[in-house]
Formats: C-alpha cells, sequence, structure tokens
C-alpha cells in the first residue's frame, strides 16, 4: 500500500474517531436535557393533579354549603 495513503486513511479515521466522539457528546448532552424536561413535566403532573384535588375538593364544600343554605331557603310564595 502506497504510504501516503495510508497516511491519509489515518487521518480520515482519526477526523471521523473525533466526530464520533462529538456526537456521542452531544447525544449526551440531549439525553440529559430530555431526562430534566421528563422531570419537569412529571412534577408539573403531580402540581396539576394536586391542584385538581383541591378544586374538586373545593366545589364539594361550596355544594355542601348550598344545600345547607337551601334548608333555611324560603319558599318562593314567602311564606314560612
Amino acid at each position: 500500500m502506497n504510504p501516503s495513503l495510508f497516511v491519509e486513511l489515518e487521518v480520515k479515521v482519526k477526523e471521523l474517531a473525533e466526530r464520533c466522539r462529538a456526537l456521542d457528546r452531544e447525544k449526551t448532552r440531549l439525553v440529559q436535557l430530555l431526562s430534566q424536561k421528563e422531570r419537569a413535566l412529571e412534577k408539573r403532573d403531580r402540581e396539576v393533579a394536586v391542584l385538581l384535588g383541591l378544586k374538586k375538593s373545593a366545589f364539594e364544600r361550596v355544594d355542601a354549603l348550598l344545600q345547607e343554605m337551601n334548608k333555611f331557603r324560603l319558599p318562593p310564595d314567602g311564606s314560612a
């Protein structure tokens, strides 16, 4: 094999190896970023679930209070 071709091939292999390492670093960074985003979404989902639970509980309490108030409401004709 021609020595200059061998040197040229060796340089290309080194370049490709460096590009592969750079791509691997970028992949690692993107995977970490995706994991952070997933954790943030999971946290937000838990917070939303808590808020929905509080909202449901509040509506149930308001409904119970309205039912209690209706017990003391005068009939439409005004007689007691």
